[in-house]
């Protein structure tokens, strides 16, 4: 006896649209962390790779806000449109709007302030989680354990304004450094943080509820029932 399919059922395999991801209000650098990865980063005190951005902004707004303590806070908010993926869970997401880390979404916003009107901006970036270093005193993990970062995927293209500058400084051999190359394909494996020398890098921001922002002042929760700065397992 062949299985009757209900009205709804048949909607939901034949829509147009189902074979895309629902659209999120906003793309946010936390929706790209996991437990593993943080715990990864933080316990082995290595850059760890969580996913990838490619958007293309046309707008930037700066939104008020307030971090936990209550300080006063503005965050860029990015509008456009971007897709975002998670390595770890192959999550896609997509959304009109995108909170990016604080240095690159003020960088987006220039570029769209010194560009002609309704020129939009490009871009594709990589999003690490990367450690802010050990505790001199204590020898354990930072109160603030990790920091997201970036790494610019298509920096080095010939066609970037910044490489055909360099070019041109060493045909003149007043600079010497090597030609762009291909970009390797994102590696899913965490890569050793230089020894010797903690990342100089603040906790970025990341907005919540609309006119909201949080700048991450008190340390990621790593994983449930795990000492955050000590990234161990608590005592039973």
């Amino acid at each position: 006896m062949s299985e009757v399919t209900s009205p709804t059922q048949q909607v939901i395999e034949q829509a147009p649209g189902a074979h895309l991801a629902v659209m999120k209000r906003s793309l946010q650098m936390r929706q790209f962390k996991t437990k593993s990865n943080v715990l990864h980063c933080v316990q082995n005190q290595v850059i760890v790779p969580l996913g990838q951005i490619v958007g293309v902004g046309y707008q930037a707004i700066d939104k008020e806000g307030a971090l936990p303590d209550g300080t006063l806070k503005t965050s860029v908010l990015i509008m456009g449109d971007f897709e975002g993926t998670v390595y770890e869970t192959g999550e896609v997401i997509t959304a009109a709007a995108a909170y990016l880390p604080g240095y690159f979404a003020d960088a987006i916003k220039a570029a769209l302030t010194a560009g002609q009107p309704g020129r939009p901006v490009q871009f594709a970036i990589e999003i690490v989680a990367e450690p802010t270093g050990i505790d001199e005193k204590t020898g354990l993990p930072k109160g603030i354990p990790f920091a997201y970062g970036i790494r610019n995927l298509i920096a080095r293209q010939a066609e970037n304004p910044l490489e055909a500058m360099k070019r041109q400084l060493q045909k003149s051999n007043m600079l010497r450094l090597p030609p762009p190359v291909p970009l390797p394909r994102a590696s899913r494996i965490a890569l050793p943080a230089r020894q010797g020398s903690a990342p100089e890098m603040p906790a970025l921001s990341e907005a919540e509820a609309e006119g909201e922002s949080v700048d991450d002042p008190a340390p990621e929760t790593l994983a449930e029932g795990t000492d955050k700065r000590a990234g161990r397992k608590k005592a039973a």
